[in-house]
């Protein structure tokens, strides 16, 4: 019976030790295939308020349509607080194509790669810097050579006044400096010759530090010490009573310095002429000023990216209130990325030039249109500004206007038209400006160039004025009511009813790609008026895309501003829908028309939660309207392929940030109120039990 009872334990152990391994190897067996699945199968899920950890759809249509292979490579120092996010994203980069090959180096411990990488973008520029390493090169020779003869001619000199001085004192004299100086030249050329290998050693040689230096000493050999030497000695032989020992030995160091001083100024002259390799010099001093950075590299050029371009901490100080909402741009590294990427892919880069007739500049101080410069700057474009009134100059005083901007060959141009706003009478130079944009603009217009224009309502064509931009666009169908402004009912405090220009736009046509990027972006238009579409007759090759409507079931035309604010509705122009915004299409070219004044200057781009000039702090409150115009200049460059939504849409909030007044609450509720409730159920299961 004990035997039996034996058996069965140990057969019931046996079970369950058999239980526990197949259990065991099951265990095993599912961890190593779901992660080979997942290895194989790899997806991620970004659940981040501002879809930090994913690339805007613009950026995945430029990663698929790069041409190239890049090689981007991170130099880091271990303790840079951006390492990890730097990493992260350039990864993110490579997971979305297989054109780019990353390397991270941490540049204050893989000394030895980060040699040899330097050694590589020297390579690189290889045949740009040929010609300057030769002249370099042969400047150093001509030094040496100059270092030579100097010793030679300072024992002529010396010699000379201890055989056969001259009686004349004011020659002995000046042979006597001239033998100092000489013998001075040589430990001054071995200094510099120190400072200028020093320039060269290196994996990453400073050549154009090298080349002015070098430029530098035969400059001032040539020009400070042999040339008033030649001219005294050459008057001394002309002028001086001299013996003729004297006077052989004289012309002997005379053509002695001649000879050093053709061979300087050969070599100086060669120094001159000498490309400057400008793309490696700018790689060079990047790399300098930004030991922290991204280097992006392709066929044929480099572009290095400091990671305070990538990252921008949030701003502090006294004119930041503590209880406001500060945003990190998160959108500025991948937008810095995708810029560079743009840029370096771009055979002909587009010129954007923008044109007004009004006092105030488009680019510069107090420029309407410099963020927007800024971020066209970014992606590789050229850009311009030209106004038939001329610019200011730094002590303001007045240039007049250069000649209209041209395009070189290959290269796309865009006018980026200001609003005209209607002339000074009293003014002749305004009339005149006016006059002349108004008549370049129809002139290019008719020519086929790409345009964009934005338009000011003006009580100018009330008076019937023929504004000659007004009858182009009339040729396209594009009719617009600048003598109207649309409005739309608004309350006050006092819940008084108010006239009101301004809308924000949440909706835009899906229809047209540029506006079909914007979704979920909010837009401001201060100053609308109303555009009318009329199809011209026998013209099937003009498309129109609506960009920008305006919907309000209180709203309406008006051409009457007295007493605004306090205007009533106009029941005869009252409309629930305006188009103020419209791109035309033909065979031949392209055209936009805004019918706002604000809508892409810096007032309405930095705008943020605070008010004017505050986006830096709080994020841009209306982000759709630079990107309606960056997407609309890359349509009219026929760069369609890069319209999308970009990084900036990135940073919409899908999640807001709990208010403190509730996280306090919330803060309070889960330390006392959960341990209370777990205290409250527990008595409850008490009683419970109790009773039964």
């Amino acid at each position: 019976m004990a035997m039996n009872s034996r058996n069965t334990q140990t057969s019931r152990w046996a079970t369950y030790g058999l239980n526990v391994t197949v259990a065991a190897v099951i265990a095993i067996a599912v961890v190593v295939v779901v992660n080979m699945m997942a290895f194989r199968f790899y997806k991620r899920v970004d659940l981040t308020a501002t879809r930090q950890y994913s690339l805007s759809k613009q950026t995945q249509l430029v990663l698929d349509e790069l041409q190239e292979d890049y090689r981007v490579v991170t130099l880091l120092r271990q303790s840079d607080p951006y390492l990890q996010r730097v990493h992260d994203l350039v990864e993110d980069y490579a997971r979305a194509s297989g054109r780019l090959a990353i390397e991270h180096i941490e540049s204050d411990r893989e000394l030895t790669r980060l040699d040899n990488f330097y050694a590589s973008l020297t390579k690189i520029y290889a045949n740009d810097l040929e010609p300057l390493q030769a002249a370099i090169a042969n400047g150093r020779e001509a030094l040496d050579t100059f270092r030579t003869n100097t010793t030679r001619q300072t024992e002529v000199v010396g010699q000379l006044l201890e055989n056969n001085p001259p009686s004349d004192e004011q020659l002995h004299e000046f042979l006597r400096q001239i033998g100092s100086v000489l013998a001075r030249i040589k430990s001054n050329i071995d200094e510099f010759d120190a400072q200028i290998t020093s320039n060269l050693d290196g994996s990453l040689p400073d050549y154009a530090g090298a080349s002015a230096l070098v430029g530098e000493q035969l400059r001032q050999y040539d020009q400070r010490v042999l040339a008033p030497a030649v001219q005294q000695l050459e008057q001394s032989l002309k002028t001086a009573t001299l013996s003729s020992e004297t006077q052989t030995g004289l012309e002997n160091i005379l053509g002695s310095l001649r000879e050093s001083r053709s061979n300087l100024r050969t070599a100086s002259r060669a120094i001159d002429d000498a490309p400057a390799a400008e793309s490696y010099a700018t790689v060079m001093r990047q790399l300098a000023t930004n030991p922290n950075c991204v280097v992006i590299i392709s066929s044929d050029g480099v572009e290095v990216l400091g990671t305070n371009q990538l990252f921008r901490a949030t701003p502090s100080g006294p004119n930041v209130p503590d209880d406001v909402e500060q945003v990190e741009p998160v959108f500025l590294g991948e937008e810095m990325l995708t810029g560079t990427l743009i840029k370096m892919s771009l055979e002909h880069p587009p010129l954007v030039v923008f044109v007004t007739a009004s006092r105030r500049p488009t680019l510069g101080r107090d420029g309407l249109y410099n963020e927007l410069a800024r971020r066209m700057g970014q992606i590789g474009f050229q850009v311009e500004s030209w106004s038939p009134l001329g610019t200011m100059g730094p002590m303001g005083q007045p240039i007049p206007a250069g000649p209209l901007p041209q395009a070189s060959e290959g290269q796309k141009l865009v006018w980026v038209i200001a609003p005209v706003e209607p002339p000074n009478q009293r003014d002749p130079m305004s009339v005149q400006g006016y006059q002349q944009v108004q008549q370049m603009v129809q002139e290019r217009m008719n020519a086929g160039d790409a345009m964009l224009i934005s338009l000011m309502a003006s009580p100018g064509n009330v008076f019937g004025k023929v504004d000659p931009i007004m009858q182009t666009l009339e040729t396209y169908g594009v009719s617009v009511a600048l003598e109207t402004v649309m409005m739309h009912e608004i309350q006050d405090r006092s819940r008084q009813s108010l006239a009101s220009t301004q809308y924000m736009v949440t909706q835009w046509p899906e229809e047209s790609p540029i506006t079909g990027a914007l979704q979920g972006l909010s837009g401001f238009i201060t100053f609308g008026s109303p555009i009318t579409l009329r199809p011209i007759e026998g013209r099937d090759d003009i498309k129109y895309h609506r960009l920008v409507e305006l919907n309000d079931p209180n709203m309406w035309a008006e051409s009457e501003m007295k007493g605004f604010p306090h205007i009533k509705p106009n029941e005869e122009t009252r409309t629930n829908n305006s188009l103020v915004g419209v791109a035309v299409e033909t065979k031949d070219n392209r055209l936009i028309v805004v019918a706002d004044p604000v809508w892409a200057t810096d007032d309405a781009l930095r705008i943020g939660q605070l008010g004017p000039n505050t986006a830096d702090i709080t994020g841009a409150v209306f982000p759709a309207n630079a990107e309606l115009f960056v997407n609309s200049v890359y349509w009219l460059s026929g760069l369609d392929q890069l319209i999308g939504a970009s990084a900036r849409s990135q940073d919409l909030r899908r999640v807001s940030a709990i208010p403190k007044g509730t996280l306090s609450t919330l803060r309070w509720s889960f330390t006392f109120g959960l341990p209370a409730l777990i205290v409250a159920s527990g008595i409850l299961v008490y009683f419970v039990r109790q009773r039964a």
